[in-house]
């Protein structure tokens, strides 16, 4: 009878040891493993992308603008990605180069974009010639597989791009609101989120794309097909910013609107009697 007891408590005490340390082991883990909100704190942030940012995503520009002028915040930008398929290196592996960085596309095999200038005009095909330091050079415009223009000069370098991608290198857009899509070339993207272009009008009289300086000279431009105004914006540093409307009259952009911010304050001008006159004045912090 005792033997018995005694073989009963030997087990129970094992039991418990064993339970016991199970417990240890799960509390000294739950102590190592991160919760889901010390998970997300320790996370790398991804970056914003810089492309194409709209007004009120640059601090102070889009409602304090659109206060002023009552009209800034209804923008509806027109412009449309165009559809583009990266083409594979048909080089000889010998031949290949070694300039595709770690987590980088390789477009060394060139690019081609699709799209049309209205319904009822053929397919114009953009063939991004791809060069051996893994970048997109000159630009072949092709229709119905003949080449009919190029364009020189223009370049893609995916570093400049980032963090945006290639999907957002060719958009269309009426860029002069005749009616028929113009093509808007991304360049780069600085770090405050400024973005260059080049645009290319379509010339329906020639069947071609002609080169536009002034639309090429503004910073991430939106435009509006129904109000025939592009809007554009600037993000210089912490504090300093701004952002143009222009409307396009009897053939000629015209700066309709202007807002500036930075350390004096905030000012707004409006087109008045042909000139752009102050409207709105705030004094900064500093002042």
């Amino acid at each position: 009878m005792k033997s018995s007891i005694r073989k009963r408590l030997v087990a129970l005490t094992i039991c418990a040891v064993a339970v016991l340390a199970t417990i240890g082991i799960w509390l000294h883990q739950r102590q190592q493993i991160p919760t889901l909100t010390q998970t997300m704190a320790m996370a790398p942030q991804q970056p914003t992308v810089p492309v194409r940012p709209t007004h009120t995503d640059v601090p102070g520009i889009g409602d304090a603008a659109g206060q002023a002028t009552g009209s800034d915040n209804e923008f509806d930008d027109s412009s449309k990605p165009v559809g583009c398929n990266v083409l594979a290196d048909q080089t000889p592996d010998s031949n290949k180069a070694s300039d595709v960085t770690e987590g980088n596309q390789d477009i060394k095999g060139g690019m081609n974009c699709q799209f049309r200038v209205s319904d009822n005009t053929p397919v114009f095909t953009l063939h991004f010639l791809g060069r051996p330091d893994n970048t997109l050079g000159d630009i072949e415009v092709l229709q119905a597989g003949k080449v009919i223009q190029t364009f020189t000069g223009h370049a893609v370098d995916l570093g400049m791009l980032y963090p945006a991608g290639l999907d957002v290198e060719v958009r269309a857009v009426d860029a002069n609101f005749d009616g028929y899509q113009d093509l808007e070339l991304l360049n780069d993207c600085g770090a405050t989120g400024n973005c260059d272009y080049d645009f290319y009008l379509y010339d329906r009289s020639e069947n071609k794309f002609v080169f536009n300086k002034f639309l090429s000279g503004l910073g991430t431009p939106e435009f509006d097909a129904a109000k025939k105004q592009i809007k554009t914006s600037w993000n210089m540093a912490a504090g300093i910013w701004g952002s143009s409307t222009f409307e396009f009259r009897n053939g000629e952009y015209v700066e309709i609107r202007r807002y500036d911010s930075d350390e004096s304050g905030d000012k707004t001008y409006e087109l008045k009697d042909g000139k752009l006159v102050l409207v709105q004045s705030e004094k900064g912090d500093s002042q």
